[in-house]
């Protein structure tokens, strides 16, 4: 018997099979391996979680008891926290007695009392500045390695064609794009007469397919305000849509921006948004992007960028059932390379873009590569690309999309309105019988021409323009026509070699690119900066607007910390009030979240492309500043009532008042001192700190008694600075006797609300606030309060334990640091200057500065000196010069860690008044900031080289170009830029608090515009100059780096270009600063608010553990109930949680130099066992970034929809996470 069945097996037949069934397990089991990590080196625990501690709400059969490693769980078990705790045996107490149900459980109590100090710092240490880095399994660090693309931005673009002779023409069709076209024409023609094989010259060419996709494009803002285009034109736009498409079956049409959108149904009959629900169902309405706005890329801060999408789609999938799959951003200007990423993480499957740089449109007609797959430079297995269509041509009109040859493409046209005249009219007439076979012709000529571009021969085409479609005519002559044409072409397929012509959507057109099966080219980098060539036929730099109207952009991004703040505040004080069943409490709240609503949409609305570029007419700019004014004030409302809830029990906020007062959009607040009526007043000082880790927060009090105390929330006085406040005149500073300034540093736990006293103290009290020393030129002082020392002649010299600082007698602005631990001096000049701008070419949009006209500031000349003020005290020292327009403080800090004492703080104003030009400040250091330019002219010169920001979220290396100007050289930052030198290992890092236009035109430079006037239209389409300037306060900080401790075996050469784990901490701080609230009521009690009630705990943290030092939380944001009316804006009781890890250049000295095994899985984004204090979560739902699909349907890295604990949620350098997070009620 063994015999025969051996003989059986040993068949060549049997053979085949039993190889064929090994081959094929084996693949089983490698892909099993390449998604889950591997096998475990131990038997995984059968029941990792009790049953009784699993996520109430999940049902058994949804969850996996043992999921792979990849998730965690394995090393979360129950016989791992008993590891933890032989690791951390001060902490067994603690961990033995805690109630292990779910994350965001704590113990059964809603008593205040029992939220305070329930916090530690990190899991080996609960006083430690910084935990340790969340990369255990891992010697050091992350290593990040880079994606090797099929074309990279940084090696194609400095070999674009950017003086070459047919930019004159305006076109970008020539003779050998002419020719292509051709050979592809006749193949077709003689494969049809011959059937003969293809020409063994040209490779096998698809019939052409067009997809003409319908189109309006309505901009939010920008000759027009927001209310006025849509009571105008927008909702006669989409009344018509919804009318026309029922109407015309075979029509479709693209709709993006959902805040019109909102608006509409608002006013919509119930029929109506009936209707356009059947379309969006029927694929006819296609909703792309799914955006708030379509968002500029260049200005816009990460939260934003992806807080306008998730308002979006939380608005669409709750109203229309969808979640959108394309995205349509046609009109920014210029793309980066974060945005396809949110996009990807969204769900969103292609993307198209539309200005870029005509360097680009014109490589990308040569190599028909205008469809690629848009990779991120750190994401080396290609999890995230994203399909993207570069729109070959120009703009997005019809006059600019139906082919090369603008003249002709205004045929096909149609849109004729009695009383109204447009160039179309000249050239386009209704399609009939007799003219139906010329008009038809002519017009695949031009798709065809488009469509050879592209080596799939697929055609898209836009068909639209600005507030197009708001004529119910122009609908029915645009369709009539259209259709005549298509059915011309369609049912004479044999005469135009089987063309095909219909209308679509993005959606239509990458399907059919897929049919073709075609192989996307990889692509890494982004593309700015955009110029065009098509108004003038010469070069013009859209990188004006990176920096134009500063006040608004900084306003901007004051708005978003406020509006933050309050979404993660909210979100906790809601959870605590329903989880307490306090009914007047969630009143209060309810109607808190109705009006974070409208803040969160104006925030929104100003992610616009013509909003924070700074783009629009001045009216409309002004109404974006009302509006980001109200989102600022409702923010705040919604922080005072959730503080409220948090520290009293109630959410009734009338006991805590900011410290501030700002009377209108435009001005700058100001500050308003404490009085305290009576000796044994106590002022309550409330903190809060939206951030995930331990800071240190310098708060600035102005008061009107100099003999005050600052007592911390353990009950401690304080180290605090009384420094004077000074008044400006023209050619004096008095220094009040009246008001003083008291500074104190309070060290604030991570998500936490803290709450700090101040006193009246006793005239040389030994906890008073410790007065400055103060130093000035002229300066006067009514009072004896502060001593007036006179400044040295010579240069200026500030310092303290890690750094000295020497500045210029002259101008009082910075020229050497020295890092005193390794007596290393580095030259960095500080300066400010300006050049005037080139009339009509230098505007909102465009820069052009005439740089032969540069001058310094202050004048060297000028009839008024400089003011000198310096002061200095046991926290700090600051320098402050005054010279029209220029007010400038630089700071160095004598306390508060590494980090702090080894930043460089600098603090200016600009008020230009009526003078104009184009305001900079420049870095000239002695850092060789050096690189190679990839093109063969300059094979072998190092050029200039600086690095910069996308959105505060990746870096790009930006090697000066020799052929452009200084306008083509300058790239938008939004966190930070950096200047480095590799020999040495030395960096200079400039960190900002929105968005500016940066350069380096020469070696060791870096120059950032900060603002900007001119008085002349640079002919892109506002229509008038920029003149309405307000005086801007800038914050700045300045960090070299001596990077000597960096671990070279950990980083890879990618790694070495990106910022520092410091340096992203300092740049959060700058971006997101605590918030000082003021508890106003001079008859002191106990906070709870009866004396016989238990003292209310004066630190009260979200969560119990601070978040890993290289995790941000981005966001934690109540969602709207959609169980109800989504439009009443109730608040659920679920939120949306998103963190992000940084990618980063790992350094010795990282998080404190702690150990990095404090993590047992390298890439969780949370601690073991951290949860929610006081409040118990019922599920945790793995999701896209917005929220609104399953992360199964975007990526299979995280296969697990349902989690048990925060600690679960994992994420990889530079990878964004989301979570739905339903407390229980």
């Amino acid at each position: 018997m063994p015999l025969k069945i051996a003989s059986l097996l040993l068949k060549p037949r049997n053979l085949r099979f039993i190889v064929l069934t090994l081959i094929a397990g084996t693949l089983v089991v490698a892909i099993y391996h390449m998604y889950y990590g591997g096998m475990p080196d131990k038997p995984l625990p059968t029941n990792l979680v009790p049953a009784d501690n699993l996520v109430g709400g999940i049902d058994n059969n949804d969850i996996d008891l043992a999921p792979p490693p990849l998730i965690g769980d394995s090393d979360y078990g129950n016989s791992n926290i008993g590891r933890q705790e032989e690791f951390h045996p001060a902490r067994r107490n603690d961990l033995s007695g805690q109630d292990l149900r779910p994350s965001g459980s704590s113990r059964d109590t809603h008593q205040r009392h029992q939220l305070a100090r329930g916090f530690n710092y990190g899991p080996t240490s609960t006083v430690s500045h910084q935990s340790g880095r969340s990369n255990s399994g891992r010697d050091k660090c992350f290593k990040i390695e880079a994606f090797l693309p099929d074309f990279d931005a940084s090696k194609v673009y400095p070999n674009l064609e950017f003086d070459a002779s047919w930019i004159t023409t305006r076109e970008y069709w020539n003779a050998d794009f002419e020719k292509r076209y051709q050979s592809i024409v006749k193949r077709d023609k003689d494969s049809k007469k011959e059937r003969a094989r293809p020409s063994h010259n040209l490779p096998q060419v698809p019939p052409l397919k067009v997809i003409v996709i319908p189109h309006s494009h309505n901009d939010p803002g920008w000759l027009k305000t927001f209310e006025g285009y849509f009571y105008a034109q927008t909702k006669e736009i989409l009344d018509n849509a919804v009318e026309k498409l029922t109407e015309f079956k075979h029509m479709k049409f693209l709709w993006s921006e959902i805040s019109f959108l909102s608006k509409w149904w608002q006013h919509a009959h119930p029929t109506k948004r009936a209707m356009l629900q059947q379309l969006v169902k029927e694929g006819r309405v296609e909703i792309v992007t799914g955006g708030w706005v379509m968002t500029d890329e260049a200005t816009v801060n990460l939260y934003s960028m992806i807080d306008q999408l998730v308002e979006g789609h939380q608005w669409v999938k709750a109203h229309l059932g969808v979640v959108p799959k394309s995205s349509w951003s046609v009109d920014p200007f210029g793309h980066g390379s974060v945005f396809p990423y949110i996009l990807q993480a969204s769900s969103i499957q292609g993307m198209v873009i539309q200005r870029i740089h005509y360097g680009w449109k014109k490589w990308f007609l040569d190599q028909q590569k205008g469809d690629f797959k848009w990779m991120q430079r750190w994401d080396t297995n290609g999890k995230y690309g994203i399909k993207c269509h570069n729109a070959p041509w120009d703009i997005y009109s019809i006059k600019h999309s139906c082919g090369p040859f603008p003249q002709i493409c205004l045929n096909f046209d149609f849109r004729n309105i009695s009383g109204e005249y447009s160039e179309n009219y000249l050239v386009s007439s209704p399609i009939t019988s007799t003219n139906v076979k010329q008009k038809a012709e002519l017009m695949l000529e031009q798709y065809g021409r488009t469509a050879s571009m592209f080596t799939h021969n697929v055609a898209m085409i836009s068909m639209g323009d600005d507030f197009r479609f708001h004529r119910s005519i122009e609908w029915d002559q645009q369709y009539t026509n259209y259709m005549k044409l298509f059915d011309h072409i369609n049912a004479n397929k044999q005469m135009y070699n089987n063309a095909e012509v219909q209308f679509g959507t993005v959606s239509d057109y990458f399907k059919a690119v897929e049919e073709r099966s075609y192989e996307y080219p990889s692509f890494s980098g982004d593309f700015f900066v955009y110029s065009d060539i098509f108004s003038e036929g010469r070069p013009a730099y859209w990188s004006g607007y990176f920096s134009t109207r500063p006040y608004w952009k900084k306003f901007y991004r004051e708005t978003e910390n406020v509006v933050r703040g309050a979404e993660i505040l909210f979100t906790f004080a809601n959870a605590l009030v329903h989880q307490r069943g306090d009914e007047e409490s969630i009143k209060v709240l309810n109607h808190e979240y109705e009006t974070l609503t409208v803040a969160r949409r104006w925030l929104a609305l100003f992610a616009h492309h013509d909003a924070t570029t700074g783009t629009s007419k001045q009216d409309t700019m002004n109404d974006y500043g009302f509006k980001l004014l109200e989102a600022m004030q409702y923010g705040t409302t919604a922080q005072l009532a959730s503080i409220a809830t948090i520290l009293f029990g109630h959410s009734n906020n009338s006991r805590i008042q900011t410290d501030y007062e700002l009377e209108r959009f435009g001005e700058l607040p100001r500050q308003l001192p404490l009085v305290f009526h009576g000796p044994n007043v106590i002022k309550k000082v409330v903190l809060y700190n939206s951030l995930g880790r331990k800071r240190m927060h310098l708060t600035k009090i102005v008061v009107m008694n100099p003999d005050v105390e600052v007592i911390g929330p353990d009950g401690q006085a304080i180290i605090s600075q009384l420094n004077p406040v000074l008044e400006l005149t023209e050619h004096n500073m008095i220094i009040s006797g009246q008001v003083f300034e008291v500074v104190f540093f309070a060290e604030l736990a991570p998500l936490s609300v803290s709450v700090f006293e101040l006193r009246i103290a006793k005239p040389n009290g030994k906890s008073n606030a410790i007065r400055s020393l103060v130093y000035c030129k002229q300066c006067t002082s009514p009072s004896p309060i502060f001593e007036i020392n006179s400044i040295q002649s010579g240069d200026i010299q500030l310092n303290n334990e890690r750094l000295q600082l020497l500045f210029d007698r002259s101008s009082g602005f910075l020229l050497k640091v020295t890092k005193l631990k390794d007596k290393t001096s580095t030259n960095i000049s500080m300066k400010f200057g300006g050049y005037a701008s080139t009339d009509f070419r230098s505007g909102a949009y465009l820069l052009m500065p005439d740089t032969n006209t540069e001058q310094e500031i202050p004048f060297r000349y000028s009839a008024n000196p400089v003011k000198v003020f310096i002061v200095s005290g046991p926290l700090y020292s600051e320098l402050s010069v005054s010279h029209s327009p220029l007010l400038v403080s630089t700071r160095l800090m004598h306390t508060g860690g590494d980090m702090y004492e080894e930043a460089i703080f600098v603090q200016n104003q600009v008020d230009l008044g009526k003078h104009n030009g184009e305001i900079f400040i420049r870095f000239d250091t002695d850092i060789e900031s050096t690189a190679k330019l990839n093109h063969p002219d300059f094979e072998g010169l190092d050029q200039p080289t600086l690095y910069t920001d996308q959105a505060g979220f990746t870096f790009e290396k930006r090697v000066k170009i020799p052929k452009i100007r200084y306008e083509g050289n300058t790239y938008p930052v939004n966190t930070m830029a950096y200047l480095q030198d590799e020999t040495p290992n030395l960096r200079f890092t400039f960190m900002v608090d929105r968005s500016h236009g940066c350069t380096s035109m020469e070696v060791g430079r870096l120059e950032c515009m900060i603002e900007r006037r001119t008085l002349f239209d640079d002919s892109r389409g506002m229509g008038e100059g920029v003149t309405d300037n307000r005086p801007t306060v800038s914050n700045y900080v300045i960090f070299l780096e001596k990077l000597g401790g960096v671990i070279g075996s950990e980083n890879t050469a990618y790694q070495k270009s990106l910022p520092t784990l410091s340096a992203h901490h300092l740049s959060q701080e700058l971006s997101y600063p605590s918030f000082m609230y003021v508890y106003n009521d001079d008859k002191y009690e106990p906070l709870s608010g009866t004396s016989t009630s238990p003292s209310q705990p004066d630190v009260i943290s979200i969560l119990n553990q601070e978040l890993p030092c290289d995790v941000n939380l981005i966001n934690l944001r109540t969602l709207t109930d959609a169980s109800l009316d989504f439009d009443l804006n109730l608040p659920s009781t679920n939120a949306l949680l998103i963190a992000h890890r940084f990618g980063y250049l790992c350094t010795s000295g990282d998080c404190g130099g702690s150990s990095s095994s404090n993590n047992p899985n390298p890439l969780s984004l949370f601690y073991p066992n951290t949860t929610f204090n006081g409040v118990q979560v019922s599920s945790i739902v793995q999701t896209d970034l917005t929220g609104v699909s399953s992360t199964q349907s975007y990526n299979n890295f995280h296969s697990h929809k349902n989690l048990s604990h925060l600690h679960q949620i994992l994420g990889e350098p530079f990878e964004i996470a989301s979570v739905l997070v339903a407390f229980q009620q």
